[in-house]
């Protein structure tokens, strides 16, 4: 069932501090350790970041490929290092191509 607009723009905006307040300023340690500090893994896990589009009933948050592709917009990529890759890994488009072109013009 996909999510409402409020709910939307709550994982969105818990995503979007969850990298502002804690990866961005690990930035440089996961950098030279090549490796991410297991605690904000499981932070990542906690806020159902590896699950998703996993259905409820299996422990995700049952988000469609749209919802997903909402989590990670243009606001969320231009926080990215000019250095950084994005690795898509998923079974589709889960990133906003147009939010990636906007981002990397915006750099």
């Amino acid at each position: 069932m996909p999510l409402d607009t409020s709910t939307m723009d709550q994982l969105v905006d818990a995503v979007s501090r969850f990298v502002r307040e804690r990866c961005i300023p690990l930035e440089e340690q996961v950098s030279e350790l090549d490796k991410v500090p297991d605690d904000l893994i499981e932070e990542m896990k906690t806020l159902g970041l590896f699950g998703l589009t996993v259905p409820e009933e299996y422990g995700g948050l049952g988000l469609n490929t749209e919802e997903d592709a909402c989590v990670v917009g243009a606001k969320e990529l231009g926080l990215m290092p000019k250095h950084a890759y994005l690795v898509n890994t998923s079974r589709g488009p889960i990133v906003d191509e147009q939010a990636s072109v906007a981002a990397l013009r915006a750099k």
